[in-house]
């Protein structure tokens, strides 16, 4: 990247960089970790053409997932979400296909959060 004087690097972050929720502390703390190293190499990397950033998604239906996303545990984090629902895996595309693209090169050091409103509504 450095060589052709452009790139893109996509860090994958969580809306538990920003807020918690109980027995996720470790977690948040690394996910905030990988925000601030966004924010930090997006400046160290910025003369080099090199635009760094971050998506932090909210909880995503995956099949990973599938057991953490159920019953009670669905309920406590949907009510949580602004938008009514937790992510899918298709939430996701257009966000990344966004930071990957030329129509994000003028964005470098942010965290763009794909959340339903997680964050804005902690």
């Amino acid at each position: 990247m450095r060589a052709r004087g452009y790139g893109k690097i996509i860090n994958l972050s969580s809306t538990f960089s920003r807020s918690i929720i109980k027995g996720r502390a470790v977690y948040g703390g690394i996910k905030a970790g990988i925000s601030h190293l966004t924010e930090a190499l997006a400046l160290e990397w910025a003369a080099d053409g090199i635009r760094v950033n971050a998506l932090a998604p909210t909880a995503v239906a995956t099949p990973s997932r599938a057991e953490l996303l159920s019953g009670a545990s669905l309920e406590r984090i949907v009510a949580r979400i602004p938008l009514g629902r937790v992510a899918v895996p298709d939430d996701l595309v257009g966000a990344t296909i966004f930071l990957a693209s030329p129509a994000s090169d003028f964005v470098t050091g942010h965290t763009l959060f794909v959340d339903g409103g997680w964050v804005a509504g902690s």
